[in-house]
C-alpha cells in the first residue's frame, strides 16, 4: 500500500476508519476498534469464509485453491485471507493509525459493518455511496449500497416473518403440504404486495428484466433482488406489518396484506412499474451464470469444524 495513497478518514467513536479513494477499500481493523470488536473473530467463522467464497465467485475472482490444504476456518487470519482470496482483502503490518491493518473490499466491509453494529453499516453504506459518486470508481457506478442493506435485511427477517405467519396459515387449513397449492398462494400473497408498489406481478417484471438481459430469468431466483432501494424499502415493510397482522390478529394473509399496503404506503402513494435499466449492470453478471449457491471449497474437507 503506497504511503502516497489518497484515503477519506472518518471519525467513528474516536477511532479515525480511513478509506482508500482508488479502489474503496476501508481499513476493518480500525472499524472493529471502534466498537470494541476484535476483527480475527469474524474472520474464524464459517459465515464469514462462505460470504468471501460467494462474493469471489460474483466477482469472477479465482479462488486459490491451493491454500485449501488443512485449513481451520477457526484459525484463518487476514494475511492468509489475502492469499486465498486475491483483491478481497489486503493485511499490513502496524497500527490503522500508520496505514496498518487489514483493509476490505467495499462489499464486505458493509458486511463487517452489519456483525460490529446494524446502524453502522447504514453508516458505511453511506461512505461507500459518497465515493462511487466522486466520479473516481470505474467499477461501481450502478452499484447502490443502501439496496444491499435492505435486501439482506429482507432476507434475514421481515420476508422470513411474513412467510413463517402464512405457512402456519396454510398448515392450518392443511394445504400447506399441496406443494401446487403452495406455490400458487405464496405467488398471490408477494404479487399483491408487488402489484401495490410497482403495478407488475413477479411474471411480468422477470419478463422484462429478461428481455433487458437477452436471457431468461430463471424461476429461483427473486425478483426483490433487483428492486432498487426505495421500492424495496417499502417491500420490506409492508411485510413486516403484514406480519403483525397475522400474528396479532390472526388475519387471513391477504387481507393482512391489504391492511399493511394501506397503513405502510403513503396516502398520496402512485404506484408505477420500475425502471430496472440502471440496476441491470449490477446483476448482469450474476444472473449470466446459472443460478446455484457458490460452491464451498471446503465442503468436502473433513478438517472443517
Amino acid at each position: 500500500m503506497s504511503k502516497k495513497e489518497q484515503k477519506v478518514s472518518r471519525d467513528v467513536n474516536g477511532i479515525q476508519v480511513e478509506q482508500r479513494i482508488s479502489d474503496g477499500f476501508i481499513n476493518a481493523t480500525a472499524m472493529c476498534l471502534a466498537h470494541n470488536k476484535n476483527i480475527n473473530d469474524w474472520f474464524t467463522t464459517k459465515d464469514t469464509f462462505d460470504l468471501f467464497v460467494a462474493l469471489a465467485d460474483d466477482l469472477g475472482i479465482e479462488i486459490k485453491s491451493g491454500e485449501f490444504r488443512n485449513l481451520d476456518i477457526a484459525r484463518l487470519s487476514a494475511s492468509k485471507y489475502s492469499k486465498i482470496f486475491l483483491g478481497l482483502v489486503l493485511s499490513k503490518r502496524g497500527s490503522p493509525e500508520t496505514g496498518g491493518g487489514t483493509w476490505l473490499h467495499p462489499d464486505l466491509a458493509i458486511q463487517l459493518a452489519q456483525w460490529c453494529n446494524k446502524p453502522f453499516a447504514i453508516q458505511v453504506s453511506k461512505w461507500i455511496r459518497e465515493w462511487m459518486t466522486t466520479g473516481k470508481n470505474p467499477v461501481y457506478d450502478y452499484l447502490d449500497l443502501d439496496r444491499i442493506v435492505y435486501r439482506d435485511a429482507l432476507k434475514d427477517e421481515a420476508r422470513l416473518r411474513m412467510t413463517d405467519q402464512v405457512k402456519v396459515y396454510l398448515e392450518q387449513i392443511k394445504k400447506y403440504d399441496d406443494e401446487k397449492y403452495r406455490g400458487i398462494f405464496f405467488s398471490k400473497v408477494h404479487d399483491a404486495i408487488n402489484i401495490a408498489i410497482t403495478t407488475e406481478t413477479s411474471k411480468q417484471m422477470k419478463e422484462c428484466i429478461s428481455e433487458m438481459l437477452g436471457k431468461k430469468v430463471n424461476n429461483n431466483e427473486l425478483i426483490r433482488d433487483y428492486f432498487p432501494a426505495m421500492p424495496l424499502q417499502r417491500y420490506i415493510s409492508v411485510c413486516e406489518a403484514a406480519a403483525n397482522f397475522m400474528l396479532r390478529e390472526n388475519l387471513h394473509p391477504l387481507t393482512a396484506v391489504e391492511r399493511a399496503i394501506e397503513i405502510v404506503l403513503p396516502a398520496d402513494y402512485v404506484s408505477q412499474p420500475i425502471d430496472f435499466a440502471e440496476h441491470i449492470k449490477f446483476v448482469r453478471k450474476r444472473i449470466s451464470q446459472p443460478v446455484i449457491s457458490p460452491k464451498n471449497p471446503l465442503d468436502d474437507k473433513k478438517s472443517l469444524n
